[in-house]
């Protein structure tokens, strides 16, 4: 009797061990996925992660389940990444089920479809009613399975349920009638198609005399003409009815009829980047040299490329993987953001051909599923993609580069929470790969990985550090084109010089015509969508909050344009969560105090985009790219390469303008407000608003034209400000390293986050104490503990939220009490709680 382990994707850190049946005794199970019997819930897909050779004696054999079906024909994942999403999985405290999962393509993931159906039990209480203690809304749901029942359509999912009933039926409803025994819950699981497919027809001999009739050898004449298969659909010009005429073809065993299967190609509209060679300059020839002794050795080696923007670091990236494909390895390529992705694979494309493959999460299920198995077959050497790509089935790597390395989008905000980035080193250390890490303006975790934290100048190449870092630098431009000018503009002195509080100052407004009259382009960053943060009631100080998550609602407008400089809010306003969507109309007066001066508060995006128009009403262009515009697929990419194009002057956008593209005809950049990030409750605020003015300021001036930047803020003392338009790098990091040592801060503690979520806020409440109780109990005084609290963001979606903080000098002792902590808790509720290993957002 054979028996497997198996992983299922569900918040529990523990294996669940199976019975083979004798139909699959001899089958290779390792890797694959299959169906198992689970709980309550019928049953769910799992991953055999490894054979259960020795059981636990208390463990009765006959009462072993069987598994109910394997999935898949060979394994999905090879024996090297169970390993490493188990070490995933272990080092972010995570279940290995949701790891494997989350290392998935979509098309693969096979859904449980849950079925309802009225008991017995249940129709007797359907009957008596609320008299014997049932809720009205329970009622409803018995009656419509009952009515489904009587109409023979004896099961009925949550979907169909929620139609029939007209209001949303939640799980949670369903699981308390499915305990009651008044519902009988059933799960079937539903495999996605996993290719596209299409008829197809080839010649096999040509006719003899008579054999064929006109329109017969009208369709031999055209295979034979294009010597290949053919699409049936493709023959209609040569037959009323290809179907039929080719259904006769091959009952005289003429042709040979069979479905073809169509690779979905991602790049279908997207023509290849004309390719250049490349010349490196004296700077990124040095970094080149550097890398190779590690590359050619296959000698793990991370290192840190610090490169002013438009200093070329992606033609060294180009040389490297050339090299490592010449040596018979493949290249993994890793973008922080969906949008980035197209653009960089575009590059790539024009040096490798069809040999890149694309994984990011924007693509159709089809899509990806198609450029994944591409890259398990071994057809392709280079993958391009964004954090989950780190888990490509990837064979003989032999160099990854994590572009624009310091974005947070790199890190995952749901279980599991693990980090592209930090997987990238480890999978190149496992793989003896080179690890490049690249950015103008580095994490300071992994600056400080490379230089340390008392560095007085810009980075030049070093020894790796105790860390192992190498930390190589690309100090100018290419053809050492000047960085741009940048100018700070006090707005509290502006205000105090004009007495109105403009969008844009003089200077910008100015600037900004000059640079449109010239035939120029312009860039203007402000980091907050909608029209205006929120509206303000002038007399009480009232302010709209979302009812199901606590923030203040933020207005959007339906295309108004008004003057979005008169402080009045637009006809065509509405209140919006930017969390939950949730939607409101303004209303006509305050809540509160029934008063009628209602005012919009501050500056978005919209209203930016709309005042520059104004501004510049001679037919100047603009376009605008944040969430709200960028929302459908390939919005993004078009949007910037209308912009690219020429097609408008101006781009107003949030921070998915500010970094990896090139627009050779941007001089001007302004910064709306360089304050957005820094009232944000994170210890992180400083470096993001430094990264990000960096980061911004680079897209000015990439050509010959020179470029000037304008950076708007209330508050130009602050050192992350001042030294982003000074330039001063080193000096940055040297104080924020300071800042992170003094408070005991990454790099130098481990920290995690130990989140209760509920949507009853007093079970949140108890569960976030029982958690902190049992981590103090862990009984490691080297590891701090603080809280409980609320979180920063206490409610989202009508679920509370409280949490605990962690922090150690060690992660191992940090693991080990997490462990013992989580451990202890025999009866705890997983899914309410959520445990986020070195964060990078602590809201």
């Amino acid at each position: 009797m054979r028996f497997v382990q198996v992983a299922v994707p569900v918040p529990v850190r523990k294996l669940f061990t199976y019975r083979v049946p004798d139909a699959w005794e001899e089958k290779a199970l390792l890797g694959c996925r299959c169906r198992v019997p689970f709980g309550r819930s019928g049953e769910k897909m799992g991953y055999v992660v490894a054979e259960a050779e020795k059981l636990p004696k208390s463990l009765d054999r006959e009462k072993i389940k069987p598994l109910g079906a394997v999935l898949d024909e060979r394994p999905t994942f090879s024996p090297a990444m169970l390993d490493f999403t188990r070490w995933a999985a272990e080092h972010y405290v995570a279940s290995w089920g949701e790891m494997l999962r989350a290392a998935h393509p979509v098309r693969l993931s096979a859904k449980a479809r849950r079925r309802y159906s009225l008991t017995p039990k249940g129709r007797d209480a359907a009957t008596q009613g609320k008299g014997k203690g049932i809720s009205e809304a329970m009622c409803r749901v018995l009656d419509a399975l009952g009515s489904a029942a009587a109409d023979e359509a004896r099961e009925l999912t949550l979907r169909g349920l929620s139609r029939a009933l007209g209001e949303e039926i939640s799980a949670s409803r369903m699981e308390t009638l499915v305990r009651h025994g008044w519902v009988r819950e059933e799960s079937t699981f539903v495999e996605p198609r996993k290719g596209k497919y299409r008829l197809a027809v080839e010649c096999l001999r040509e006719a003899e005399a008579g054999e064929a009739g006109p329109a017969e050898t009208l369709i031999l004449r055209e295979l034979k003409k294009r010597g290949e298969a053919v699409p049936v659909a493709e023959l209609s010009p040569f037959a009323s009815d290809p179907h039929a005429v080719v259904r006769r073809l091959r009952a005289k065993g003429l042709v040979r009829v069979f479905q073809q299967r169509i690779l979905r190609d991602p790049f279908w509209d997207k023509p290849p980047e004309q390719n250049r060679e490349l010349t490196l300059t004296g700077h990124q020839e040095k970094v080149f040299r550097a890398a190779l002794p590690a590359l050619r050795e296959s000698r793990f080696q991370p290192v840190l490329l610090h490169g002013v923007t438009g200093s070329g670091k992606t033609e060294v990236y180009i040389r490297l993987i050339r090299e490592a494909l010449g040596m018979g390895r493949r290249a993994l390529y890793l973008v922080p953001e969906i949008g980035l992705t197209p653009l960089t694979a575009a590059r790539l494309r024009a040096h490798f051909a069809a040999n890149v493959a694309i994984l990011h999460s924007g693509l159709d299920e089809g899509e990806r599923y198609d450029e994944w198995e591409r890259v398990r077959r071994g057809e392709v050497d280079l993958v391009v993609g964004t954090r989950s790509a780190v888990f490509a089935p990837i064979e003989s790597l032999g160099l990854v580069v994590v572009d624009e390395e310091h974005d947070p989008s790199y890190k995952q905000e749901e279980s599991p929470y693990y980090n592209g980035r930090d997987l990238a080193v480890v999978r190149a250390q496992r793989d003896n790969a080179v690890v490049f890490l690249g950015s103008a303006t580095p994490s300071t975790e992994t600056y400080f990985n490379a230089c340390g934290d008392s560095s007085s100048s810009f980075p030049s190449t070093r020894k790796p550090r105790k860390a192992g870092y190498l930390s190589l630098a690309l100090p100018e431009r290419i053809e050492k084109r000047p960085l741009p000018g940048m100018r700070l503009v006090d707005m509290t002195k502006e205000f105090q010089e004009t007495g109105e509080r403009k969008i844009l100052s003089r200077a910008l407004e100015e600037a900004l015509m000059q640079c449109v009259a010239r035939g120029e382009q312009a860039m203007l960053l402000l980091n907050r969508r909608g029209y205006a943060p929120f509206v303000l009631c002038r007399e009480c100080g009232y302010t709209p909050d979302c009812e199901h998550c606590s923030v203040m609602l933020t207005l959007h407008t339906r295309g108004g344009r008004r003057d979005a400089n008169d402080g009045k809010i637009p006809a065509s306003a509405y209140l919006m969560c930017h969390y939950c969507g949730h939607r409101e109309k303004i209303p006509r007066r305050c809540p509160e105090c029934e008063g009628e001066f209602l005012q919009m508060v501050g500056h978005g995006t919209e209203q930016v985009e709309t005042y520059v128009r104004s501004l510049l009403a001679g037919g100047a262009r603009t376009l605008r790219l944040d969430r709200d515009t960028a929302s459908l697929k390939d919005a993004h990419h078009r949007i910037l390469s209308a912009f690219g194009r020429g097609e408008a002057q101006v781009l107003v956008g949030t921070q998915m303008i500010a970094k990896g593209h090139d627009f050779p005809n941007v001089t001007l950049v302004g910064v709306v407000s360089a304050d957005t990030g820094l009232a944000f409750p994170d210890f992180r605020a400083a470096e993001r608003t430094f990264q990000l003015l960096t980061q911004v300021a680079g897209r000015a001036g990439r050509a010959e034209r020179p470029g000037e930047v304008f950076i708007q803020t209330v508050n130009p003392r602050h050192y992350a400000v001042e030294m982003a338009v000074g330039g001063r790098v080193a000096e940055f990091y040297r104080k924020e390293l300071w800042f992170r040592r003094v408070m005991k801060y990454p790099p130098y503690t481990a920290m995690a986050i130990v989140l209760a979520r509920d949507r009853n806020e007093e079970k949140a409440v108890k569960l976030i104490k029982k958690l902190a109780r049992a981590l103090r109990e862990a009984g490691d005084p080297r590891v701090a503990v603080l809280g409980p609290a609320p979180a920063p963001l206490a409610k989202i979606k009508d679920v509370h939220r409280y949490h605990v903080v962690l922090k150690s000098s060690s992660r191992g002792r940090l693991r080990s009490v997490l462990d013992k902590a989580l451990g202890s808790l025999k009866r705890l509720k997983r899914e309410s709680v959520r445990i986020n290993v070195d964060p990078v957002n602590v809201l």
